[in-house]
């Protein structure tokens, strides 16, 4: 079954979003960088829907297991894309 929502996010630390949107076009194509407002100043978010990306870690659980291990993340992407990494 094909899904309509735009899946393509990836959350990373800030200094590392050049290197992601030149290595993966989906990331450079497809997605806005956002900024976070329960997330550091270290992170950022790059999405073609940042409201998805909310909903999946604001959940109570999922945002409580998130803030436990947030400062060691240095990257979380997903695509619904058939993309490679030009690396």
């Amino acid at each position: 079954m094909e899904c309509d929502i735009p899946t393509v996010f990836c959350f990373c630390r800030k200094k590392d979003v050049n290197v992601l949107k030149k290595n993966y076009v989906d990331i450079d194509y497809f997605t806005k960088e956002y900024d976070l407002k329960y997330a550091t100043n270290n992170h950022s978010l790059l999405a073609e829907n940042k409201e998805l990306f909310d909903e999946i870690i604001q959940s109570k659980t999922v945002f409580n297991q998130f803030k436990k291990v947030e400062k060691y993340l240095n990257c979380i992407y997903l695509t619904d894309r058939k993309i490679i990494s030009k690396e």
